[in-house]
């Protein structure tokens, strides 16, 4: 069986650095949440790998049995919002024309996605339609909030005017949670369990989660019928409440044209993103259908004891072969138009 991923993920050196730097002027209060525990930092070994974007990467993808990797910015990428405008514009061309060439060297192997600068909404969807049009890329991946806005506020409508006129898929991808927020909601219990906490634990999630609600709510497919956006983990929480939300919205009357969940499973893909969690992901194909869900094991974020289990956990699935199948490869390949 065919696999291909796309919650994968690359950066370059330059990014990285110019990232480090904006987080380490950033104030004592703000910084601490993008500096991981000790207990938590991924070793180089993992994190390293974002970087080679040659015959590193496709030795790893032989080894875990990934056919094609649809890549996207890793987390310099997603923190480019720190920078200026005109430096996180330069930043993301240079990470582009490097990308590019990497898909013409390994034109079977990877298919890229545009890294934006969301901080420039305008600049941004410039440079999508060059991605897409010059470079041959598929899309992109960009923070699921840009300096505290989420999707649906009005300084993204370039972007997501340029992606529905394009026809191209926008991967929304956790980012870190506003320092408010984190305050209120995620803090003073341990300071390695509120990282955790308010990260990748739970915190992420439902920040990418609350960016979906309020673009659906916000009529965001309305305004743009063509866009279809792709998230990761079994649905960033949306799934499991989306009965929840048809049953509570429909007492807004006129306020929306269908329910909540028409709109999400018209418009949105779900990925795992390396949770392969038996009853989670069964409950996703029962309740989006086969159709709606693609594959990912979010490269090279998580240990090579994960990144084996991605191949036999979608072989070994309680699932027909023809879901395997459009999971594996075939809705991937539709949606970004391999």
């Amino acid at each position: 069986m065919k696999i291909i991923t796309l919650e994968e993920h690359h950066d370059t050196k330059e990014m990285q650095d110019a990232v480090a730097i904006a987080i380490s002027n950033l104030s004592p209060s703000r910084r601490v949440h993008y500096e991981q525990p000790a207990a938590f930092k991924a070793p180089v070994t993992l994190t390293q790998p974002i970087l080679d974007f040659g015959s590193g990467r496709i030795a790893a993808m032989d080894k875990f049995g990934i056919d094609m990797q649809i890549s996207g910015c890793g987390n310099a990428g997603m923190n480019l919002q720190l920078l200026s405008q005109e430096e996180a514009l330069a930043l993301s061309i240079d990470c582009n024309d490097k990308f590019a060439e990497a898909v013409k060297t390994y034109p079977t192997r990877l298919v890229g996605l545009s890294t934006l600068p969301t901080n420039n909404p305008r600049e941004a969807a410039d440079e999508l339609n060059r991605c897409v049009n010059q470079l041959g890329f598929r899309g992109a991946m960009i923070p699921c909030a840009t300096n505290g806005k989420f999707l649906d506020n009005p300084d993204f409508a370039p972007i997501l005017q340029m992606a529905n006129d394009l026809e191209v898929p926008l991967i929304l991808h956790p980012t870190i949670v506003q320092s408010d927020v984190i305050e209120h909601y995620y803090s003073g219990i341990d300071s390695e369990l509120d990282f955790l906490f308010a990260g990748p634990g739970y915190g992420w999630h439902f920040e990418t989660g609350i960016s979906v609600i309020r673009f659906i709510l916000a009529g965001g497919f309305e305004k743009y019928p063509k866009l279809n956006l792709v998230i990761g983990h079994l649905g960033e929480m949306i799934p499991f409440y989306l009965e929840r939300l048809d049953d509570l919205f429909c007492m807004a009357r006129g306020k929306l044209q269908k329910p909540v969940s028409v709109y999400f499973k018209e418009h949105v893909f779900v990925t795992p993103s390396g949770m392969f969690h038996k009853n989670s992901f069964d409950f996703c194909v029962k309740t989006l259908g086969a159709d709606k869900m693609m594959y990912s094991v979010d490269y090279p974020y998580l240990p090579p004891i994960i990144l084996s289990k991605a191949r036999p956990f979608l072989e070994n699935a309680d699932i027909s072969n023809a879901d395997k199948e459009k999971i594996g490869h075939g809705n991937a390949e539709k949606l970004f138009r391999i």
